[in-house]
Parts: structure tokens; sequence; C-alpha cells
């Protein structure tokens, strides 16, 4: 087998390839998408979250009752303070976006809790078959207003872009 032979089996992948055929033409949809969009993505993650903790709990429980019944009522009230918090705080996050409340923010508006929403919401997502791009776009009204809500100032040259 010579190295042409090669070459027409396995096309080479280059950077860009992707672009050959766009008209650079915008679909609508995923440019004008909403904050809700996120927002109930992620308070679905967060549920579904809840719901994988619960199940890992139910299934440890007979062997830590096992073990002490002292540590299985633990863990579950453990489990139970840690799912009414990220309820606690999901919804007063919610509340702080929708009202633009800015007392709330400096405390609810973790970066990277935001961001691991994120992860969780393009993931969820993807079952649902909502496409990445309106996902991402969501996600980027609520950054701005969170963005906004904090009132971080920045200057033009700190900017990523």
């Amino acid at each position: 087998m010579t190295a042409q032979e090669g070459n027409s089996k396995k096309s080479r992948r280059v950077l860009g390839d992707e672009w050959i055929d766009w008209d650079g033409s915008i679909e609508e949809s995923l440019v004008n998408t909403q904050k809700k969009l996120f927002l109930w993505v992620s308070v679905l993650g967060v549920f579904a979250t809840i719901a994988a903790v619960f199940l890992f709990t139910w299934l440890i429980h007979p062997r830590l009752i096992e073990l002490s019944p002292v540590a299985g009522e633990i863990v579950i009230y453990i489990v139970f303070a840690f799912a009414a918090l990220l309820v606690l705080w999901v919804c007063l996050f919610i509340i702080s976006l929708l009202f633009e409340l800015r007392l709330l923010a400096p405390i609810l508006l973790v970066p990277r809790v935001i961001n691991f929403m994120l992860n969780m919401a393009v993931k969820i997502g993807g079952l649902l078959g909502i496409p990445r791009d309106r996902m991402v776009n969501s996600f980027l009204k609520v950054h701005n207003l969170v963005l906004r809500l904090k009132d971080i100032h920045l200057d033009p040259q700190e900017l990523l872009v």
C-alpha cells in the first residue's frame, strides 16, 4: 500500500474544517434564548443530584444501621440537611436573579457553583435534546445578570472575550 492510498482512506482533520460549509447565517433560536432555560434545567439538575444522594443513602443505610443505629441516623440527618440547604440556596439564587436583589448576590452567587451548574445543565440539556449553544447562551444571560448584581466593574483590558 502506498502513502497516497493511506491518505485517501484516512483524511487529515484540519482545524477550521467544521466551518467550510457555513454560509454566515446564524440560527435565531440558538442566539435568542431566555435566562429561564438555564435556570429550569439547573433546577432539574439540582433535584436529580438530590435524588441521587437520597438513592445512595437508601442503598447504604441498612449497612450503616448494622454498624451502629446512631451512625445510620446521623447520616440521614446530614443528607436531609444537605438537601434542605441545596434547595434553599437554589430558591434564593433564583429569587435574587428574578428580582435582581443585590443584597443576596454576594452570599449566593459563587462562581465555582455557577460553573458547576453550567456543566450539569449542558449535560442534562443534551439528554433532553437541547442544543449546547442554546444552553450556553442562556447561561451567558444569567452570568451577565450575576455580574451586574455583584456590582463588578472591570476595565476593558481586564475582560476576557
